[in-house]
C-alpha cells in the first residue's frame, strides 16, 4: 500500500502538523508528502516558541570526543565501503548491505570509547538534578574489563552508562525496547514522581512522550537524522512549573588529526567532523551561550579548517 493510497483522498480539507515534517534520505518520502498535503503554508518556529515563552530557554554544553586511533582507523575502513555502494550504479542492489554498514558506523561513533570517561569527568564536576535524561546508543562499549577480541562479550553501552550515572548520585532506570508496555509505563510513573531521577533510553524516548518537567539531557549518541535530534531537544524545552531554563549536553565525536596515524583518511574524518557539526549548529544557535560553544569547538574546527561552519 503506497502511502496516497493509505490516506482519505475524498478529504476537501487536509491539515498536516509536524516539527519535523521532510525525511532527510527519503526523497520519495518528501514528494509524496507534499503531493499530498501541498507546500507548507505556516511555520512556527522555536526561536518564536522560545521568544513568546512557549518553550524554554537552554544552555547548550559540547563535549568534545576523540576517536581512539583504532576506532579512526576502522570509521575510515567503513566510511570508504560506504562510498563505494553509494556509487554504485545500481544502488537498490547493495541496499542491505549500505544499511548494515551506516548502521556498523553510527553503533561505532554512538559507542566510542572515551565517551565513558569523558561522562565520569563532567558529572563529578555538576549537581545531580532530578527529572534527567541520558540517550544512549546501542553499540557495545570496552569497560576494561574484557578482552576487546571478544566483542559479544562487551557490554551494552546502556549498561555502562548506567553503571556510571549510579555511582555519581543518580537512581537511573532503563528506558528502551526490552522493557515491556506495562514497565515502561511504570518507569514513566517512577520519574514523574521522582522515585528514579533519571531515565537512561536508546531510542524509545525520542517521539511520543511528554514529560514537561525534564530539564537536563546528555546526549551520548544521535543518529545524523535531524528528526531524531530535533525531538531530543523538544523533550526537555516543555514548560513546566518552577522550570526557568534546560541544559543539554551533546558528546561530539571528532578524530584528533594531531595524534592521527592514519594519513589518508583525511576526508572521512572531515566528513565526520560535518556531519557531527550539523547537530551542533542546529543546536547551538537558539541556544544561550553560544559564544561559549564555538570557544569550546574552535581548537578542532581549526584542525579541519571549518571554523566557518558553526
Amino acid at each position: 500500500q503506497t502511502f496516497s493510497s493509505s490516506l482519505p483522498n475524498a478529504a476537501s480539507f487536509r491539515l498536516g502538523l509536524s516539527a519535523t515534517p521532510e525525511h532527510y534520505l527519503d526523497e520519495e518520502k518528501n514528494e509524496n508528502l507534499f503531493s499530498y498535503y501541498g507546500k507548507v503554508i505556516a511555520e512556527y518556529t522555536l526561536e518564536q516558541a522560545i521568544s513568546d515563552k512557549v518553550l524554554t530557554p537552554y544552555f547548550y554544553h559540547v563535549v568534545p570526543v576523540s576517536l581512539t586511533d583504532d576506532e579512526a582507523e576502522k570509521y575510515a575502513e567503513l566510511s570508504a565501503q560506504i562510498a563505494q555502494c553509494m556509487s554504485a550504479k545500481d544502488k537498490n542492489k547493495n541496499a542491505a548491505y549500505l544499511s548494515s554498514l551506516l548502521s556498523e558506523r553510527s553503533r561505532l561513533i554512538g559507542s566510542a570509547f572515551n565517551k565513558k570517561q569523558a561522562l565520569e569527568n563532567l558529572l563529578k564536576s555538576l549537581t545531580v538534578n532530578p527529572f534527567t535524561l541520558f540517550y544512549v546508543g546501542d553499540g557495545r562499549v570496552d569497560d576494561g574489563t574484557h578482552d576487546e577480541e571478544l566483542d559479544e562479550e562487551l557490554p551494552r553501552q546502556i549498561e555502562v552508562i548506567t553503571k556510571i550515572a549510579s555511582q555519581h548520585g543518580y537512581t537511573p532506570a532503563r528506558f528502551t525496547a526490552r522493557e515491556g508496555k506495562k514497565e515502561r509505563e511504570n518507569i514513566i510513573r517512577d520519574f514523574k514522581d521522582g522515585s528514579v531521577n533519571s531515565l537512561v533510553a536508546i531510542k524509545c524516548l525520542d517521539e511520543g512522550i511528554d514529560i514537561p518537567a525534564c530539564r537536563t539531557a546528555f546526549i551520548l549518541a544521535s543518529s545524523a537524522n535531524p528528526r531524531q535530534f530535533i525531538q531530543r531537544r523538544g523533550r526537555i524545552l516543555r514548560k513546566s512549573k518552577d522550570k526557568e531554563t534546560a541544559t543539554i549536553f551533546d558528546f561530539v565525536v571528532y578524530v584528533d588529526l594531531a595524534n592521527n596515524p592514519n594519513e589518508n583518511a583525511t576526508l572521512s574524518e572531515e566528513n565526520l567532523m560535518v556531519s557531527e557539526l550539523k547537530r551542533v549548529a542546529e543546536f547551538a544557535s537558539l541556544s544561550v551561550n553560544f559564544l561559549e560553544v564555538y570557544n569550546t569547538l574552535r581548537p578542532i574546527l581549526a584542525q579541519y579548517d571549518l571554523e566557518g561552519h558553526l
